[in-house]
This record gives structure tokens, C-alpha cells and sequence, in this order.
């Protein structure tokens, strides 16, 4: 049992801080009818909740007591990302990380092109900046072999796939994902990994699948597991889902970006042959604690000027801007996702991007891990049918 006077003391000591660490974020529930009905008791009342907007005030007294910091992670980049969430106390550092990430991506750039040197090994890059800091990135475990990427703009019946919010809920795009997935059904073995937005949209799909009857027939070419709502459950059912997905028709699960199972979940070998992400997840532009937290990075990269001519090109500035903190957490979770399919050197899976935007917007399509993106500059758009056949072959060569 947790003390009511312990939350109130936790409370009072988040607000020792200063203003620019943290803000307190009040939420009024006026009215019945203004609180989802949905949530519980508890989840409907008023509430006081402290939000840290700069952690790199807290992880200061880690850099400074720590004979050396090591940040490890497969979503670290954009390095001046992280470092402006975590180093923004040491301007130097972030400055340098910015450095590493421009070059990081002159190296990318080079190895897609045409006169491109093989004995230039740039499966990995080690950066030395500074005494201060030394960036490493490299490439995935996995042979490029052994993935098969296909960016979907329509499906089966050539409507656009268009998931943004003021189209994602049509009848006819809802339709379009369902029979997407179920013609996937019949190419891709074992398990069938779907990772949707948001849990709203989940419901909101799930119920037209249901009324439709699209649902069934998913049921019938492969058992249909749906993400549990109280992570208590989730054990049970990875472990029902994995018992048929091993099987001879396999087994698809429904999930929520940024949910239970988009992290810390291994999807190996047959778990996860298949991993489609539907639509692009970007958070809500309303929240206030967003919103806030994008004005800080404006802020930053506003005053966070370079030095002249460290960065040829670049306009002076440093960190990256409120839109650009935006798009990064899309980002980030979207390659949370289709990391859960690859998980040793000898795993192979099929990625599908299902939305219009991983082909017409090249922020996408540059945001997603060079292993998915290969040495393409930029996707190529074929129809679905003809990336259905070229992932058949695909799957037919690995189990072969």
C-alpha cells in the first residue's frame, strides 16, 4: 500500500525544481460527460501531475560524478536528439553530437552512391569528436538478404492508403487495410505481426472489421490474437499466439505502436515473419505537454548558435527544432516496431509500410534505419500486387 502523504511528498519535491526543468500540467474533469466514460474512477478525477521537460537537468549530476557515459540503443539517432535531451546542460557536447550526426549522414549519403568504393567498409563508423565524446553506429546483424521491405501507397483494389487523421476513418480505408492484410495472409508463413497508430484506431478498425465480417476471414486463414489491454495478460497471450504461429497456418496479432508489445518483445524466427505498421504514429499535436516540450526545443535551437564554419552547409544552429522533435518520435516508434522482427544474424522477416507517406515524404522515408531502407536513396513504388508477388519469392527463397 502506497501513502496518499507519499505522493504528496513526491509531488512537493518535483517542485524544488526550477521552471525550465519541469511544468505542472493541472487537468480539470468539470462534468460526467466530459470524462471518457471509458476510463475508470480513478482516471476521472481532476489531477495535479509534474511533467520533466528537461532531463538533461537531472542526467547532469550522472555526467558529472561518472568517470565516462556509455547511451546504447538501436533508436539513438539522431544523436542531436538524444544529446540536446540529455547533454543540453553542456552546449559544447551537444554541439559536437551535432557534428557527428551531419556526418553520419554525409557517410550514408556516399555509400548510396553510384561510385560508391566497396573496400570503403562503412558497415560501421567510429567518431572520436572531442576528449569529451565519441559517437559509434553500425549496421544491423542481419544480411541484407534476409529482409524484404515493401512501402505500400494502395492496396489490393488500388485505393490509396492514406492514414492521416482526416482520412484514416473511412469506411473505404479501413476496407482496403483489411483486405491488405488478408491477401498477406496467404503469402506470409507463420506469425503476422500488425502494428496499428494508436489503440483508438484500433477499436475504431476492429469494430468496422467485425460488422463487415473481414475479421472472420482473418480468423479463418489465421488465428487472430488482438494486444491484451492489462499487461498481466500479455504473457498468456504471446504464449497462445506463439503456439500458432508455429503451426501449419500460422497466427496474426494486433498491436499498438508504442503499446505492451512494440518494445522489450522478442518476436524471433516464426514469431513475427511478417511486420506491417499501418499509417505513420505521430503522437498528439494537441497535448500540452507536447506542444511545451516542442516550444523548449525551438527555444534551444534557437539560441544554441555553432561556431563558424564547424558545419559547412548548416545554418548555424545546433539541436533541432519543435517540428523536427515531432516527426523524431514518429519516427523513433515506428523503428521500435519493425526492430521487434529481426533479432539474430540467421532471423529474415518482410517489413511493410502501409501508408502513401513512406513513399511520397522523403523525411520518411530518410528517418527509417538504414537496414530497412538498404541503399536506396528513395522507395520505389510498385502496386500491391506486384510487391505481394516479389515478397511470395521472397519467402519462398528463405524457406527453400
Amino acid at each position: 500500500h502506497i501513502s496518499s502523504m507519499s505522493i504528496v511528498q513526491s509531488f512537493m519535491e518535483c517542485l524544488s525544481g526550477t521552471q525550465q526543468e519541469g511544468r505542472v500540467v493541472i487537468e480539470w474533469c468539470k462534468s460526467q460527460n466530459n470524462c471518457d466514460s471509458k476510463k475508470s474512477f480513478m482516471q476521472r478525477q481532476s489531477s495535479f501531475q509534474y511533467v520533466l521537460l528537461n532531463p538533461a537537468s537531472r542526467f547532469h549530476d550522472i555526467l558529472n560524478e561518472a568517470h565516462a557515459v556509455i547511451l546504447a540503443a538501436g533508436t539513438l539517432r539522431p544523436f542531436n536528439h538524444i544529446a540536446l535531451e540529455l547533454l543540453g546542460s553542456n552546449p559544447e557536447m551537444v554541439r559536437q553530437a551535432h557534428i557527428a550526426e551531419q556526418k553520419f549522414m554525409e557517410m550514408s549519403n556516399q555509400k548510396m552512391k553510384s561510385n560508391y568504393d566497396p573496400s570503403m567498409n562503412l558497415s560501421y563508423t567510429h567518431l572520436s569528436l572531442s576528449s569529451s565524446l565519441t559517437s559509434f553506429a553500425c549496421g544491423h546483424v542481419v544480411s541484407p538478404n534476409n529482409v524484404y521491405t515493401a512501402c505500400l501507397s494502395t492496396g489490393p483494389s488500388n485505393t490509396i492508403l492514406d492514414f492521416r487523421h482526416s482520412h484514416r476513418s473511412s469506411n473505404v480505408i479501413i476496407d482496403e487495410l483489411g483486405n491488405t492484410i488478408l491477401c498477406l495472409c496467404d503469402i506470409v508463413p507463420s506469425g503476422f505481426v500488425v502494428f496499428f497508430p494508436s489503440y483508438a484506431y484500433q477499436d475504431q478498425v476492429l469494430h468496422r472489421w467485425t460488422r463487415s465480417g473481414l475479421l472472420d476471414q482473418l480468423n479463418r486463414k489465421k488465428k487472430t490474437f488482438q494486444e491484451p489491454g492489462s499487461a498481466k495478460d500479455v504473457e498468456n497471450v504471446l504464449e497462445s499466439y506463439s503456439k500458432y504461429a508455429m503451426s501449419q497456418s500460422g497466427a496474426i496479432i494486433l498491436c499498438v505502436v508504442s503499446g505492451k508489445m512494440s518494445e522489450g518483445i522478442n518476436f524471433a524466427n516464426g514469431m513475427a515473419r511478417c511486420v506491417l505498421v499501418v499509417g505513420l504514429p505521430y503522437p498528439d499535436i494537441t497535448d500540452p505537454v507536447l506542444q511545451e516540450k516542442m516550444n523548449i526545443m525551438d527555444t534551444h535551437q534557437k539560441n544554441g548558435a555553432c561556431r563558424k564554419g564547424d558545419l559547412q552547409g548548416d545554418k548555424g544552429k545546433v539541436g533541432i527544432t519543435g517540428k523536427e522533435y515531432f516527426h523524431n518520435l514518429c519516427m523513433r516508434a515506428v523503428n521500435q516496431c519493425v526492430g521487434r522482427a529481426i533479432r539474430h544474424a540467421e532471423d529474415f522477416a518482410a517489413i511493410v509500410l502501409a501508408d502513401n507517406r513512406y513513399i511520397s515524404d522523403s523525411r520518411v522515408w530518410n528517418g527509417l534505419p538504414q537496414w530497412i531502407r538498404g541503399e536506396k536513396r528513395k522507395p520505389t513504388s510498385f502496386s500491391f500486387h506486384y510487391s505481394k508477388d516479389e515478397m511470395k519469392k521472397f519467402f519462398g527463397t528463405m524457406t527453400s
